[in-house]
């Protein structure tokens, strides 16, 4: 049961496209989902590396990516980059190592306390089969980013999809439907999910709604 639910739910986060951020733009600094820049500025040095990184992870050639972004971290050297890390633990997690990858999630936190990589780090620990610290994560979100079309908006509803899954894991299906309703009404009522995605995730409301009924 555990590893089917870990199964949906990367094949849920897959088709939102939303709980990791992977894009590195040409003014050398990570941008967040609210637009503004979230993560440290990348020396200029390791964006070469980087971008090869990126390249190699959207055609899942995630071994080379990994090596790319290991490059980068050792240009930029000391204090680091919280985005370098984070696209390492990104690329672990892609690689179905998600022990590392909440090792270099941390080592981002710990450079830069910013909300995304909350997110991204509860998707680790959620595939790590460690619900309660995704829980903890989630938390941190919600506690922290006023929801806002402007920058909340995608954070909590990914926050509560990560909640929902992290409850159901622990066998507490009724707080699993009330996170799914609270993501769903977030989702509906400030947009920005495309309508495949919307109806995968109703989905698997409905697929919780059904367990309860069942019991």
């Amino acid at each position: 049961m555990k590893i089917l639910l870990v199964a949906i739910v990367l094949a849920v986060f897959s088709i939102l496209g939303c709980a990791e951020k992977t894009t590195v733009p040409p003014e050398v600094e990570t941008i967040g989902a609210s637009g503004t820049g979230i993560f440290r500025t990348v020396p200029g040095d390791a964006v070469p590396a980087i971008q090869r990184g990126l390249e190699h992870l959207g055609n899942q050639n995630f071994d080379a990516a990994l090596a790319e972004f290991l490059t980068a971290k050792q240009i930029a050297g000391e204090p680091g980059s919280s985005a370098i890390e984070g696209y390492i633990g990104l690329t672990y997690r892609r690689l179905g190592q998600p022990d590392l990858a909440i090792q270099h999630y941390t080592a981002a936190i710990s450079l830069d306390d910013d909300i995304p990589l909350y997110i991204n780090r509860a998707a680790a620990y959620l595939d790590a089969g460690i619900p309660a610290e995704a829980i903890e994560d989630a938390e941190v979100v919600l506690a922290r980013e006023p929801l806002t079309k402007e920058s909340g908006s995608h954070s909590h509803a990914e926050a509560y999809f990560l909640m929902a899954y992290s409850l159901e894991f622990l066998g507490q299906m009724p707080e699993a439907l009330d996170a799914w309703d609270n993501a769903l009404r977030i989702a509906n009522e400030y947009g920005g999910y495309s309508d495949a995605a919307m109806a995968n995730l109703n989905a698997e409301r409905d697929r919780i709604a059904a367990s309860l009924a069942a019991e």
